[in-house]
């Protein structure tokens, strides 16, 4: 098993931010609901993020303690988007990636030191 640093799992979270604000483009709440494949890319993302996020703070327990979205709250929709999905409100995930995901993204783009397009090619591993 590789072992990754905390700037790995902020790679991871940058991606997937950017990866939902590129599927939400000009969507609002009505299409959103109406575009199951929009649906199923975000609610994707979202759990990467949650996953990267409880990864992150395994290695970097401090981490994201100033950032406007809690570390703890990413996690918490990322276990109720895997486990408790038959009770996944559409219109809340669409307020959440369309609201906290640019605010999340700033902050790990702030937490890696670098501004927002920089034109990174760094994946995920």
């Amino acid at each position: 098993m590789s072992t990754r640093d905390a700037r790995a799992y902020l790679y991871d979270i940058v991606q997937a931010c950017e990866a939902i604000a590129e599927v939400l483009g000009a969507s609002d709440d009505e299409s959103y609901r109406s575009e199951l494949i929009v649906r199923l890319a975000t609610e994707r993302e979202l759990i990467t993020i949650g996953e990267a996020a409880a990864r992150l703070a395994e290695v970097e327990p401090d981490a994201g303690a100033d950032w406007p979205v809690a570390l703890t709250a990413v996690v918490g929709l990322r276990n109720i988007l895997v486990y408790g999905y038959f009770k996944v409100d559409d219109g809340r995930v669409y307020e959440i990636a369309s609201q906290q995901v640019p605010l999340l993204l700033e902050a790990a783009q702030q937490a890696l030191g670098r501004p927002e397009a920089d034109g990174s090619t760094e994946t995920r591993d």
